[in-house]
């Protein structure tokens, strides 16, 4: 009986390993986020000119979402805009006198456009 209980309670835990779910209730945000969706289209109409970088990371205990261009050929402004899975702006972060701690942690790329050359 001791065997078989383990056995379930195994059972129970790779079942639940199976695909990862965000705290926004999704498997995929950048294709399940209508918002998100939205900003990357507006990366892929545009040809990709600049470059982005999509990421998910937890901000003062939550899932926020947040971009940086990926190429050195656009100037940007030094600063990241964290949204939360509604697409609200929560927080701008200046990245030149932010110190690091105040950047989100543990951030996860979900989305990435390169420009061609």
């Amino acid at each position: 009986m001791k065997k078989l209980y383990y056995l379930i309670l195994i059972a129970f835990a790779l079942i639940s390993c199976d695909k990862e779910i965000s705290k926004c209730g999704v498997e995929d945000p950048v294709e399940e986020l209508e918002w998100l969706q939205g900003r990357v289209n507006s990366y892929e109409g545009n040809g990709c000119i600049c470059g982005a970088n999509y990421y998910q990371a937890i901000y003062d205990n939550q899932e926020v979402f947040y971009s940086q261009p990926n190429s050195i050929y656009c100037d940007f402004i030094p600063e990241i805009n964290l949204y939360n899975c509604e697409g609200e702006l929560i927080k701008t972060i200046n990245l030149t006198d932010d110190p690091d701690d105040e950047r989100p942690g543990s951030p996860t790329l979900i989305y990435s456009c390169t420009p061609s050359d």
